[in-house]
C-alpha cells in the first residue's frame, strides 16, 4: 500500500485531501506545519509527500530541500496556489517531481500513480510559467542592437493590450508621433512587418 503525507495548514483542504485519498486505497498521513512533520519518525516511511508552501515559520520549498537530503526516495510534490518563478525553480532544483497548484489539483490519483512510475507533473498554468522565464532567458541573450529598450518595452505591452497607437501616447503622455516612432523602431529589432508578426515574434520572446 502506497503510503501518503500531507503537510498543509489548511485545515479544510487538507481533509478533503485525505478523505479523498483514504477513499482511493491508500494510507495517509496529515501534519500541519513543515516543524511537526520533522519531528514525526512516520515522516522518514512515506512513498509520497504532499507539500503546501506557506506553512509557517519553515516553508514547503525548505522542507523539501531538508527531505531530498535525509530521505532522498521519497518523492515530492508541491501543492500550492503560489505560482512564483521563484517558488517554481526552488521546488525544481529541491528534486520535487511535481508542482501543481490548487486550483489545477485535477485527478490526484492519476497524478500519484504519474509519480509512483517515474513520471513528474506540473499544471498548466505553472508550464506556462516555466516557458515563459525561458523565454526572458532569450530575451536577456539578444544582441544589444536588438534588446528593446525600457520604453519600448512598455510601448509593446500596450500594444500586445490592444491599444492602438494614439491610445499609447494618450496613456504614456508622450505625443503620437513619438510613440509611432518606438513602433517602428519595435517592428525593427523583431524584424517583423506589422501587428500579427509583432505578436508572435513578442510571445516567442515571453512578453506575454
Amino acid at each position: 500500500m502506497i503510503r501518503i503525507g500531507l503537510v498543509e495548514n489548511d485545515e479544510r483542504f487538507a481533509r478533503t485531501v485525505c478523505e479523498l485519498l483514504e477513499r482511493q486505497g491508500y494510507q495517509v498521513w496529515h501534519w500541519p506545519s513543515a516543524e511537526t512533520y520533522w519531528r514525526d519518525p512516520v515522516g522518514q516511511q512515506l512513498d509520497v509527500l504532499l507539500l503546501d508552501i506557506m506553512l509557517g515559520n519553515m516553508t514547503g520549498i525548505d522542507l523539501a530541500g531538508l527531505v531530498s537530503i535525509r530521505s532522498p526516495d521519497i518523492r515530492k510534490i508541491i501543492i500550492t496556489s503560489v505560482d512564483t518563478d521563484e517558488q517554481i525553480f526552488a521546488a525544481l532544483r529541491f528534486g520535487c517531481l511535481g508542482y501543481i497548484l490548487k486550483s489545477e489539483l485535477g485527478d490526484l490519483h492519476a497524478t500519484i500513480q504519474l509519480i509512483m512510475d517515474g513520471g513528474a507533473i506540473i499544471t498548466p498554468t505553472i508550464a506556462f510559467r516555466v516557458m515563459r522565464s525561458f523565454n526572458k532567458e532569450n530575451v536577456a541573450q539578444l544582441p544589444p542592437d536588438e534588446r528593446l529598450t525600457q520604453r519600448q518595452e512598455q510601448v509593446l505591452r500596450e500594444l500586445i493590450a490592444g491599444r492602438q497607437t494614439p491610445a499609447v501616447a494618450e496613456l504614456m503622455g508622450i505625443s503620437v508621433n513619438t510613440a509611432r516612432n518606438h513602433v517602428k523602431s519595435i517592428y525593427t529589432k523583431l524584424n517583423v512587418r506589422n501587428r500579427q508578426e509583432m505578436m508572435q515574434r513578442a510571445r516567442e520572446l515571453g512578453f506575454f
